[in-house]
């Protein structure tokens, strides 16, 4: 016999469960590789809006619409001409690298202002001696340092010390060759910089020395992201082909939301995007999968972006039998989510609020197989 909780489910969302017909999710065009051996976060703050709730409650008897989420976003075009270029004799102290897009100049310069430094073009303040990328010998040929977060894409990187060059791939056929520069100091990573009219345009990177190539990576890329993945060596096939699902979408707290989960040769890597203008990303190297016996577990590497004032983005991976999430709030609202999979997992995201105590806070969560019988339950309080 049923328990109590579980009939009064089937009695409420038998019908609507098997009637729902699920449309393809959308697959965007924004990720295309990302990270290697460690997890690496920058989050993108959504501008503070008034709060609003924005819950589906048990009485519509309808799945919300993260199910279906909003249209593909349009094709990038190839049509742009970008130009990166070393400093010279006379360049101004610091400077990485300057260049143009379509004719709009663009430059990346560290500038020592006491006790910062300051990357011009990224607008960044780096406390001296502390976050700075130190001069390494193993590991990664190019790794990510800073990217700019507002207005042109640019992307400034620390290199390996045998590293004497670095070629970038884009999609609209050129290649652009940057030679690291030494601009914060001998004991500090020599750097480059590059821009692009958007980091979807870049394919690609690729690491030379003085013996020729050392090996290329495909970076993972979105509309506000970029990180550098995993680095295969000459010749190495890039496997396995990436592959994107919207794994949540909505709108909550008078803003619109979805949220992107890409597996590909980086591991696995996750973008919120509030209102179009993106949002928090995370990669993850390696993917357990669940345990036996474990339905639901918190997908960090997917989810943090921050909806309006207090509202949050959260992601799972849910086992392969679940079929539906139902997702009860502090006020009793519920919202039922069907997982979307993507490299072989599943995934279910939402919206939740920073603040435990408030209403709109999800709490707990309950997995029904295809069958709607209950397969375990538990809390989902988000810390803020």
């Amino acid at each position: 016999m049923m328990p109590d909780t579980e009939q009064q489910l089937r009695a409420r969302l038998g019908p609507a469960l098997d009637e729902l017909q699920l449309r393809p999710a959308p697959l965007a065009a924004i990720v295309r590789d990302g990270r290697k051996a460690k997890v690496r976060k920058r989050i993108s703050l959504a501008a503070s809006l008034a709060a609003g709730a924005a819950v589906v409650t048990a009485a519509a008897l309808t799945l919300p619409s993260v199910l279906s989420g909003p249209a593909p976003a349009p094709p990038l075009s190839t049509h742009y001409h970008v130009t990166a270029n070393s400093p010279g004799p006379l360049s101004p102290p610091g400077q990485i690298a300057s260049g143009k897009i379509n004719g709009v100049a663009w430059s990346v310069r560290a500038k020592f202002e006491r006790p910062d430094y300051f990357f011009t073009g990224i607008g960044t303040f780096i406390p001296q001696g502390t976050s700075l990328p130190g001069r390494y010998t193993t590991g990664d040929p190019v790794d990510g340092f800073l990217t700019a977060l507002a207005g042109t894409a640019i992307q400034l990187d620390a290199v390996r010390a045998d590293v004497t060059l670095v070629r970038v791939g884009l999609t609209n056929g050129q290649v652009l060759s940057l030679r690291p520069v030494a601009a914060i100091g001998a004991g500090n990573a020599r750097l480059i910089a590059f821009a692009t009219p958007d980091f979807r345009d870049v394919l690609s990177l690729t690491a030379f020395g003085k013996q020729g190539e050392i090996g290329y990576e495909i970076p993972w890329t979105g509309h506000t992201w970029f990180m550098v993945g995993q680095w295969l060596k000459p010749g190495q096939p890039a496997l396995p082909r990436p592959q994107t699902a919207v794994t949540g979408s909505g709108t909550a707290f008078g803003h619109s939301w979805r949220q992107l989960v890409s597996s590909g040769p980086w591991g696995w890597c996750g973008e919120g995007d509030i209102d179009g203008g993106g949002g928090a990303g995370v990669c993850a190297a390696v993917l357990p999968a669940l345990r036996p016996g474990v339905y639901y577990q918190d997908a960090g590497f997917a989810g943090g972006s921050v909806i309006g004032k207090s509202g949050l983005i959260m992601s799972a991976q849910v086992a392969d039998s679940v079929a539906v999430i139902e997702f009860t709030t502090r006020s009793g609202q519920h919202t039922w989510v069907r997982p979307r999979r993507v490299g072989g997992r599943a995934f279910v995201s939402f919206a939740s609020t920073t603040d435990a105590k408030a209403p709109q806070t999800v709490i707990r969560w309950a997995a029904y197989d295809g069958h709607h019988h209950l397969l375990g339950s538990g809390s989902a309080e988000q810390a803020p």
